[in-house]
């Protein structure tokens, strides 16, 4: 019984810090298409909204 109680506990851990890890990099992604958008360069600009598209966002 305490191994499966120790196995739940690590599960939910494990859970919550890929939570927590997706949200950073979904965070890290849209600050970084943000600059681009916003970039003075056109071939810069162009990527960012190439980059905006649902397939390119990690999720």
């Amino acid at each position: 019984m305490e191994q499966q109680t120790t196995t739940r506990a690590e599960s939910i851990y494990r859970n919550r810090l890929n939570q927590s890890c997706r949200l950073f990099i979904r965070h890290e992604w849209n600050e970084l298409v943000y600059k681009l958008v916003h970039s003075e360069d056109d071939r810069l600009r162009q990527i960012g909204k190439d980059w905006h598209l649902p397939g390119h966002r990690p999720d």
